[in-house]
């Protein structure tokens, strides 16, 4: 299953290109997204319109029911709502967010899209923050790998649980029988406590789901909650080969995200840090279907925007 999805050939830059290589076909992919079903003014609720486009090149449908004229904005209500930007370089943005499977460094896009260094900072921040909000709302089920980590610091300190210059996150992964990893769960925490475990199964684990850890002390709390199977392995007790290997998944995993954090990225502020988590899982997540990543983000942007996200906190 791994080597058919690695190699997956998915969308090449060429055949994107050649979709997408005019704002008229950027805007014309768009409107069938919003209004594939037919034209309903956001004001009125009437369905009859003409096409016009604003000073700086905007198009907008206006309404010419019951003398309405107001003006629907394609892209009000979607991820690109007040950019300045062509659709061109936003959609190339994305295509190189969700077919590397490494992602994109900000640098690097800046170059690709002859955009500044803000503002390619300020796209990757818009597009991972919708990546994220896709994975706040789904739960892993039935067998689930969980581990306890630390990434990075700015500082050189000491290494491993108790660390103070690294951030800690909790890393579950559901598996197939075989134990294929399915899909990814990552949450920073500010430490590995009972009640920290506790929320993060309650928001991503389903109940029911048969979980297998480590000994730390905060993973208890999967015993005490009747609402999981827990399989506890004490990683220095007996076979240590067998025992790492019942979590391979789980650490190849985790030595991925790192690597992707790490190898590209460099070095990510905690503030952060979150963000660059839900970009590694979100296409972890829909990994097995390459080619259909862009449009499903495509889509996503239209239909589940907040249009908001400013890269400040």
């Amino acid at each position: 299953m791994a080597n058919n999805i690695q190699k997956q050939k998915g969308i090449s830059l060429i055949d994107f290109l050649e979709r997408f290589d005019s704002e008229e076909k950027c805007e014309s992919y768009l409107e069938k997204l919003k209004w594939g079903k037919g034209f309903i003014c956001s004001k009125c609720g009437g369905t009859k319109y003409y096409k016009s486009k604003t000073k700086n090149g905007r198009l907008f449908y206006r309404c010419k029911s019951n003398g309405c004229k107001h003006r629907n904005h394609l892209l009000v209500g979607t991820m690109f709502q007040s950019t300045k930007l062509p659709l061109k370089k936003w959609f190339l943005a994305i295509y190189f967010m969700t077919q590397g499977k490494k992602g994109i460094s900000t640098l690097d896009l800046m170059r690709k899209l002859n955009v500044k260094e803000d503002t390619a900072h300020l796209m990757k921040l818009k597009i991972m923050a919708l990546m994220e909000s896709r994975g706040d709302g789904t739960q892993l089920e039935s067998l689930i790998k969980i581990d306890d980590a630390y990434y990075g610091g700015k500082h050189e300190g000491k290494s491993g649980r108790g660390s103070e210059n690294k951030q800690a996150f909790l890393a579950a992964v559901s598996t197939d029988e075989e134990g294929h990893p399915l899909k990814v769960k990552l949450k920073p925490l500010k430490s590995f406590t009972k009640a920290g475990v506790a929320n993060f199964a309650k928001k991503f684990l389903a109940k029911g789901a048969k979980v297998f850890s480590d000994a730390l002390n905060a993973f208890n709390f999967f015993s005490e909650s009747e609402d999981y199977e827990h399989y506890r392995t004490n990683m220095s007790k007996g076979n240590k080969k067998e025992n790492y290997k019942k979590f391979n998944s789980i650490n190849t995993l985790i030595a991925n995200l790192k690597s992707f954090i790490g190898g590209i990225h460099h070095c990510v502020s905690e503030k952060y840090l979150v963000k660059y988590f839900a970009e590694f899982q979100y296409r972890f997540n829909r990994r097995f279907d390459l080619k259909a990543l862009p449009d499903r983000f495509f889509y996503t942007s239209v239909h589940y925007s907040t249009c908001n996200y400013s890269g400040k906190k």
